[in-house]
Order: structure tokens, then C-alpha cells, then sequence
């Protein structure tokens, strides 16, 4: 009996360090998260990119974080970093519409040469929101791509 209280005492341990560990992870993230807002507001996008990459380092999965450093990485010139960035945010919620719009409008702003992969993910965008089509033939930003065959099919202005 004596071996399961101690055996009891050893998980609760286990358990609370866990836990206290993943409070004071949450803290320093969001206390990142904080600074990089302030300084992407103060145009301080040197701090920004910084502090974004800490919260992307403290939860890997957090998609904000992974679109904003892309955008501070896109302002900043770096676009392959940028890519990459945003490529992981919309693969790590692929059924979420903001990933893939974030993605096509990087590809439309940074890359007008490469217009198909910019509809490539605007269509996976509509296919997790099919409202978005007609925001789309709207949107102002994407007239690189508006008379693209393939865009007039996203936003169903062919006439096959």
C-alpha cells in the first residue's frame, strides 16, 4: 500500500510540473505576443520579428503568431522566410480559410509571377468558405490575377 501513495505522490509531482511549465509557457508567449504587437504598431518590425519568433518557438502550432511573422518577414524582404512561414500556418489549420487567403495575397503582392499558386490557395480559401468567391471578384489587391481564366472560374464569371 505504502509503494501506491508513493507511487501517487511521484505522478501528482509529475503532473503538477507539467502544468506549472505550461502556465509559465502561456506567460512568456503571450507577454511575446504583446511586445510584437506594440512594436509591429511602432513600425519596430526588427523587435517585432523577434518576438514573433519566440512565440512561434513557445507553441509551434499557434497559427496568429505564424501570420504575422510572415507578414513582418515579407516587410522586411525576406520572402522565402515569409513563404515558409505562411505556408505553415495554412498547413497547420487546412480547413481554416484565413491560411490560405494570407498565402494567395502574399503570392499576389510579393510574387505576381506566380499567379497560379496565388489561386491555387485562394481556391483552397473558397473551398473552406465558398462565400469568399464573391469577395473575391470584389477585392481590391487582386487585380494582378482578375483576368487570370482560373480566377474568373473561382469567382464564376466564365461562360463555359
Amino acid at each position: 500500500m505504502y509503494r501506491i501513495f508513493v507511487g501517487l505522490g511521484i505522478l501528482a509531482l509529475l503532473l503538477m510540473y507539467q502544468w506549472g511549465r505550461g502556465r509559465m509557457r502561456m506567460s512568456r508567449m503571450k507577454r511575446e505576443w504583446e511586445i510584437a504587437l506594440r512594436a509591429f504598431k511602432d513600425k519596430d518590425l526588427e523587435t517585432a520579428q523577434k518576438s514573433l519568433q519566440r512565440c512561434v518557438r513557445l507553441m509551434p502550432t499557434w497559427t496568429p503568431a505564424r501570420f504575422m511573422l510572415g507578414g513582418v518577414l515579407a516587410k522586411r524582404g525576406r520572402l522565402a522566410d515569409a513563404e515558409e512561414q505562411l505556408k505553415l500556418g495554412a498547413d497547420l489549420e487546412p480547413r481554416n480559410p484565413e491560411g490560405h487567403l494570407q498565402l494567395g495575397m502574399f503570392y499576389v503582392v510579393c510574387h505576381p509571377d506566380r499567379a497560379d499558386e496565388a489561386i491555387a490557395a485562394l481556391e483552397r480559401a473558397a473551398a473552406c468558405d465558398p462565400s469568399l468567391r464573391d469577395q473575391f471578384a470584389k477585392a481590391p489587391g487582386l487585380e494582378a490575377i482578375k483576368s487570370h481564366p482560373r480566377f474568373q472560374q473561382l469567382v464564376g464569371h466564365t461562360d463555359s
